[in-house]
């Protein structure tokens, strides 16, 4: 018995044993879970950025539907083939001793077709074949069935209003610059997501190293507590001092408390423009920045010189605003054709053929008796078509001119100032963007310069705090002295770090004024060839 209660004891023993070990794994799960870091590099967050981002989904589908169009306005030269058929019969009364029968009965089928293609400078040519089959119950018909053939060819050609190449293409060509113009606004949306990326993150890197700084000032104001304390218990300083201490170190730990606050704030901006609101995991973890910023000290400034000569060439808003103009001059050429009178040349050419089964008749009149057939069919017609036996053609000049030309001088002045407002914007973005380049390459100058002294600031701070650590150590300093060094070690370590990310940010602004961040960046994309 005294066996069989110790094994009883002995498994619920271990029965508590595993649950307790079940509660601290799932307790650790979750806990692995709330703290999980994730290591994050710059070109990984602008990767999510792009793919993620909302706004450039629309303005790709804007790009890809300007683009469609293009192809659909592109239709206008493709040629037009249209075939019909038709079936017709009918049976009437008879009118007339001509109707050759009391009732008289017709029956026709006929086939057409066509081929028209829009030329070049305005106007528009056309093949047209048709052949049909005839017949009738009037005793006076000589060919029937009887068989027709037709082929005619036609042209159309403005010479005044509606004439040239660019007025005929004005739609595509319009078409072609509003998809370039498109290409250009894309671009620049993926440079300002970019960039914005870019930003938030280098605010992230910031907040991390700041926190970092005040970590290292917390534990110099512990470090400090604790000398005191041994100080104050073998009485060589007052308990003042250590009240001092402790104050001090009650302030590093609010400080703390504020920059986790920074951090998790810059962590959410980053998330946000990654735009990562769907996957609610990510928005518990912690980023932590791989990318060193230090990196940004060896950057080679470009001339202003070289900057505006580079600019030209990549600015994004300006290359647009090009194709904005561009589209806006084919708009003027085409109200001012519109102007002209209508002055229109027409050519028609035809062919025509005619078979059937011919009637033989003997006797005159209404007496005549059929006495033979020569039967041909349809292809005989068709054949005396193409050789053109019979031929026939027609030319005309049609011109008109209207009373006023109020409406289209109103749309030609409505154009010119059109082209005229973008050429305005154009040299507005033009020194806009020249202002930019001077402003962010000296920002870029002088962040480096204002890096460069508090590196040198900075060391001479830790220096002066060591000595001052030492000195305090032997008895010959106080609590005030190295307090005052270690807040100038904090406030140069501060000033450091926001100059570092100061430099980061002028030379992404300057290489963004530029319009060489993307290639900067490894990202390539070329407009659809049209």
């Amino acid at each position: 018995m005294k066996f069989a209660f110790k094994n009883l004891w002995m498994e619920d023993m271990m029965k508590n044993i595993l649950l307790i070990v079940l509660c601290m794994i799932i307790f650790t799960g979750s806990l692995v879970s709330i703290d999980t870091k994730i290591n994050l590099k710059l070109q990984d967050s602008i990767t999510y950025a792009l793919k993620n981002n909302i706004d450039l989904k629309i303005q790709m589908l804007d790009y890809n539907i300007s683009s469609k169009d293009v192809s659909s306005k592109k239709a206008l030269f493709i040629p037009a083939l249209s075939l019909n058929m038709e079936n017709t019969k009918t049976k009437n009364p008879s009118s007339s001793l001509l109707d050759g029968a009391e009732i008289s009965e017709f029956q026709s089928m006929a086939f057409d077709i066509s081929l028209k293609q829009n030329l070049p400078f305005g106007g528009s040519a056309s093949l047209y074949f048709k052949g049909n089959r005839n017949e009738t119950n009037n005793s006076f018909a000589n060919l029937n069935p009887q068989f027709n053939a037709l082929m005619q060819f036609s042209l159309s050609q403005p010479i005044l209003k509606g004439f040239g190449n660019k007025v005929t293409r004005k739609n595509i060509l319009i078409s072609i610059q509003t998809n370039k113009s498109s290409f250009f606004r894309l671009k620049e949306k993926v440079l300002e997501t970019v960039y914005n990326v870019e930003n938030a993150y280098w605010d992230l890197v910031y907040f991390r190293l700041f926190y970092k700084v005040k970590k290292e000032s917390l534990k110099a104001a512990k470090d400090l507590e604790s000398i005191n304390l041994k100080k104050l218990k073998i009485g060589v300083i007052p308990e003042l001092e250590i009240l001092i201490a402790k104050s001090e170190v009650a302030n590093k730990e609010s400080e703390i408390i504020q920059a986790e606050s920074s951090i998790r704030d810059a962590e959410v901006n980053l998330m946000t423009i990654m735009n990562l609101h769907d996957d609610g995991e990510k928005w518990k973890n912690k980023i932590i920045p791989v990318d060193n910023p230090e990196n940004a000290y060896s950057y080679n400034i470009p001339s202003i010189e070289e900057a505006i000569s580079i600019a030209r060439k990549n600015d994004p808003l300006i290359k647009r605003l090009e194709h904005e103009l561009k589209g806006k001059g084919i708009e003027v050429k085409y109200r001012k054709n519109m102007m002209l009178p209508e002055l229109n040349f027409n050519f028609n050419y035809w062919t025509t053929g005619v078979s059937g089964d011919e009637i033989i008749y003997e006797g005159s009149g209404f007496e005549r008796e059929p006495v033979n057939v020569i039967s041909r069919n349809l292809w005989v017609s068709v054949q005396d078509t193409l050789k053109a036996i019979y031929n026939n053609w027609n030319i005309s000049l049609n011109l008109r001119i209207p009373l006023t030309f109020k409406e289209s001088k109103a749309n030609f002045a409505i154009a010119k100032m059109e082209f005229k407002k973008v050429e305005l914007n154009i040299r507005n973005a033009q020194q806009s963007a020249l202002k930019k380049i001077h402003q962010s390459l000296r920002d870029v100058q002088t962040n480096k310069k204002i890096l460069k002294a508090y590196k040198v600031s900075s060391k001479l701070s830790k220096a002066q705090l060591s000595a001052e650590e030492k000195k305090f150590k032997a008895g010959m300093s106080t609590n005030y002295n190295v307090l005052k060094a270690q807040e100038n070690l904090e406030e140069n370590r501060s000033s450091e770090i926001k100059a570092i990310i100061d430099l980061n940010k002028s030379i992404l602004n300057l290489q963004k004024n530029l319009g060489i961040l993307l290639k900067r960046k490894g990202i390539h994309f070329k407009p659809e060839s049209n």
